[in-house]
């Protein structure tokens, strides 16, 4: 029973910091979203943001499902239907006038990653990397296929065929979700790493950022256009930014005293309502500003729109988990009445 109770313990925290990694790569996507053109703070940010959610994919998928039956039904609930329930009752909120020509091409949009291109890319990396699995078993076959999808991904990109939808961005994701993939598979020979050698890690990731500045002063990685400026260095960004913060979000919530603060853990399990609602809310104040004829200086904005981002979407977040859970597939927990 003790060894149940401790094993059970193990799995909650491994959650809990895998909750404060998605929590840290939205703040950057969110933050990233409204301070464009500070090339400094993509330079350091890019390289792990978008590559972590997919190295996250990639450490937290369910190897033991084998039945595609079952990986396309939870696909659809933990996936699918948050996004289009997210997404999709915005598209009528025009005048109805409108709507033979707004309706479908805001559900074309949607669908293809005009809108929110993550959600679309991201259903299509999952449903990639289950059969990349599914068919190759071995980690050396499966990692062979992922890196062959992934370059093939990036050489249609280059020529820019299968964009739509993010078809190519989604192949390419495989490199990432290798990488989570691999983590997993290596963790307890990663574990023996100590804070000396994640430090060192560390301080070459922002050497490698620095001389990205030095080198390339207007540019930075662009996942979402496929854009990487030069691929031994941007490479070695990715690599070593998001196994350093795995890895030290993997030592810091393994041990038995660190508690994840519920906030944290939170935002971490509600990124989706983050990434899909924060614009939406910040135009809301945008729309309040301008009303009121208030301008003001640019970091008070950012830190105005960041707050009015995570404050709105906190809220929206708990009302949908207590009202209707399923949209964000989740299911709906007993009160404390009910279980009394």
């Amino acid at each position: 029973m003790s060894s149940e109770a401790n094993l059970q313990n193990t799995r909650r925290k491994r959650k809990d910091w895998i909750d404060a990694l998605r929590a840290m790569a939205m703040f950057f996507v969110v933050l990233g979203h409204q301070i464009k053109g500070k090339t400094a703070f993509f330079v350091f940010t890019s390289p792990i943001k978008i590559p972590l959610f997919f190295m996250i994919t990639g450490y937290v998928f369910n190897y033991n499902r084998k039945s595609t039956a079952a990986f396309f039904k939870n696909l659809f609930f933990k996936l699918i239907v948050p996004w289009l329930c997210l997404t999709v009752p915005f598209v009528f909120f025009t005048s109805p006038s409108n709507w033979a020509a707004a309706v479908p091409k805001g559900l074309i949009d949607i669908l293809t990653g005009v809108v929110a291109w993550y959600m679309p890319c991201c259903v299509l990396a999952e449903i990639v990397w289950f059969f990349i699995c599914k068919l190759c078993k071995k980690p050396l076959l499966i990692s062979l296929a992922a890196c062959t999808i992934a370059l093939a991904g990036y050489i249609l990109s280059y020529f820019h065929l299968l964009d739509f939808a993010q078809i190519n961005t989604a192949m390419i994701a495989q490199f990432y979700i290798l990488f989570g993939y691999l983590f997993k598979l290596f963790e307890k020979k990663i574990a023996r790493l100590n804070w000396i050698h994640l430090s060192l890690l560390a301080v070459l990731y922002i050497g490698l950022g620095i001389l990205s500045l030095i080198l390339w002063p207007d540019t930075y990685i662009d996942v979402h256009n496929n854009f990487y400026y030069c691929y031994p260095l941007t490479i070695a960004m990715i690599i070593i930014g998001c196994f350093t913060v795995f890895a030290a979000a993997g030592r810091v919530g393994e041990k038995e005293s660190f508690r994840m603060p519920r906030i944290i853990s939170f935002l971490g399990q509600n990124t989706i309502v983050y990434y899909l609602m924060h614009s939406r809310n910040i135009s809301l104040l945008t729309f309040a500003l301008s009303l009121l004829h208030i301008e003001l200086p640019f970091v008070v904005l950012v830190c105005c729109k960041m707050i009015a981002a995570y404050v709105l979407c906190g809220i929206e977040a708990a009302i949908i988990l207590r009202v209707c859970p399923w949209i964000l597939g989740r299911k709906r927990i007993p009160s404390k009445k009910s279980k009394t």
